[in-house]
């Protein structure tokens, strides 16, 4: 299961705009039928996901590398919570 996709330009702009909450959110809701009604994870989600931009714009990352979260690993119950891939 990957709960959002794309580029780390994607990504800082869904930032930006404040909106990468609601798309974590929006996915668990019309994939997993999980509505997250409780305001303190969703602004979990919030603040760290602005954290790990700020980390991935402090670096010298291509604006083209791709970006995950919750990545489920296969064959296992572990996931990944950020996955950043690319060269």
């Amino acid at each position: 299961m990957i709960v959002y996709s794309g580029t780390k330009a994607q990504f800082n702009n869904d930032v930006i705009e404040g909106t990468i909450a609601r798309k974590v959110e929006y996915f668990f809701e019309q994939n997993l039928g999980i509505h997250h009604g409780n305001d303190s994870e969703f602004n979990s989600w919030d603040e760290s996901l602005k954290r790990m931009n700020s980390i991935m714009t402090e670096t010298n990352l291509d604006d083209d590398i791709k970006v995950a979260i919750e990545y489920q690993v296969p064959m296992t119950s572990k996931r990944v919570d950020f996955l950043i891939t690319g060269r």
